[in-house]
């Protein structure tokens, strides 16, 4: 099962998440469960997972210092770099706008816009990424012995870069999906948490079904860079027509959802087995970390961006569309904004919503789902840019067919039991700075 496959599995646990908010009325059982399944699948893990010369030895060197040795700078400067770019990211429009401007007269009857740039919101944007490109500028110049992102992975352009890139998107696509539509359903479909569950599980529920087809698509009739480039543009197609989004589109937006996530897992599949049959098998490790994490970067990076242009639409969307119900119906200009925040936090026993007549009150949520409506169809037609550029590179891509074959460089020897063997001397080796195979 690949990691994508995975977390569709997890995601799917949000019906059972809602299910214990429902009934038991509190959120705490929803981390309490989780953490005794860790707890089991740690003692598991130390007591029977025991694997064979599967790791890297340095000849003489401890654990700890070969661990003394990883790269801590760069990864310190890539998680800064990221942390202040989603800062600036998350504070524009919010915390801080985006631009700020004043209107200056310059003689009467004439005046002038000056448009200033919000400092609040350029200051972490522009840091993190000088961070981010001052942390490539340090693993290629500075050669860290066991680099975070190796610069040999980093020259195959075609079987790495371009990959990383197709996944990096995917990223954007598959974790804005995730966040984007429980609230969607929550706010235009359903109302029960247990409801809103089985909504949810929309999204593990395609990755699960569609990640083994991939997986059989990919050995049985090759090609993987087409099936790629197939698999990113029904994506990019899914993700798209969910801004058909409606009052009444829960049967079709959970369908579009589910085949999206579908696909989402697809590429998860298709990326990840390239890139590890592409690059040397000593790197097949940090490839694959670096193959996630460039995914959850994206991933959040668009959640990011796709949360603030929602929150963004809606403050302009809910004055247009729930405003003008309310005064039609005589509520004072002053009552408005505390209604609409009861609105939008669902607090039915407000006092702001209970004396309201209920024609108005009906009036105003059906404006509030419009309002809804109208900011979801934006953020997903923004999706489809990403979708499109992602598709378009993955042209580029290099083809696996000729590596993807039975011949095995490396046995993997696990033993499945208590006491077990770890090294017996064969596997990788590093003697005077070289791996041996």
């Amino acid at each position: 099962m690949s990691h994508s496959t995975y977390e569709d599995c997890s995601s799917s646990d949000l019906k059972i998440a809602y299910g214990f908010i429902g009934p038991l009325g509190t959120w705490r059982p929803v981390f309490w469960v989780p953490f005794g399944l860790d707890c089991i699948a740690i003692t598991l893990v130390f007591f029977f997972y025991h694997p064979i010369n599967q790791y890297i030895h340095e000849e003489g060197k401890s654990a700890l210092a070969q661990v003394l040795e990883l790269d801590f700078v760069g990864l310190l400067i890539w998680i800064a770099g990221i942390v202040l770019f989603l800062l600036g990211i998350s504070f524009g429009g919010g915390k801080y706008p985006w631009y700020v401007y004043s209107v200056d007269p310059v003689e009467e009857g004439i005046l002038i816009f000056v448009l200033r740039v919000s400092v609040g919101t350029l200051v972490p944007l522009i840091l993190g990424f000088v961070l981010i490109v001052a942390c490539g500028c340090y693993e290629y110049f500075a050669a860290p012995k066991y680099a975070f992102f190796p610069a040999i992975l980093f020259k195959n352009f075609r079987g790495f870069v371009v990959l990383q890139v197709a996944t990096f998107i995917t990223g954007m696509l598959y974790y804005s999906l995730l966040v984007l539509w429980p609230t969607q359903v929550s706010t235009l479909y359903a109302s029960s948490p247990v409801e809103i569950g089985w909504y949810a599980s929309a999204t593990g529920f395609g990755g699960v079904c569609c990640a083994p087809i991939w997986g059989y698509t990919q050995r049985r009739f090759h090609h993987s860079r087409w099936q790629l480039f197939l698999c990113l543009f029904l994506c990019t197609l899914f993700s798209g027509l969910m801004a058909t989004v409606s009052l009444n589109s829960n049967g079709s937006s959970t369908a579009f959802v589910a085949l999206a996530m579908g696909m989402t897992t697809g590429l998860s599949t298709l990326a990840i087995s390239m890139i590890q049959c592409g690059v040397p098998h000593a790197y097949i490790g940090v490839a694959t970390a670096i193959v996630t994490t460039v995914r959850a970067v994206g991933g959040a990076i668009a959640t990011t961006i796709y949360v603030t242009i929602l929150d963004n639409q809606l403050g302009v969307k809910i004055p247009k569309y729930a405003v003008p119900p309310l005064t039609a119906g005589g509520v004072a200009v002053s009552e408005i904004p505390a209604i609409l925040t009861a609105l939008s936090d669902s607090l039915d026993t407000s006092p702001a919503l209970t004396s309201l007549p209920p024609k108005v009150l009906a009036a105003a949520v059906e404006g509030l789902k419009q309002a809804y409506v109208s900011s979801f169809r934006i953020v997903y037609l923004i999706a489809i840019a990403f979708g499109a550029l992602a598709t378009f590179i993955s042209i580029f891509a290099a083809d696996v067919d000729h590596l993807m074959t039975r011949e095995l460089d490396i046995k993997l020897d696990e033993g499945a039991h208590i006491h077990s063997k770890k090294h017996t001397g064969v596997g990788h080796i590093i003697r005077d700075g070289q791996i041996d195979p």
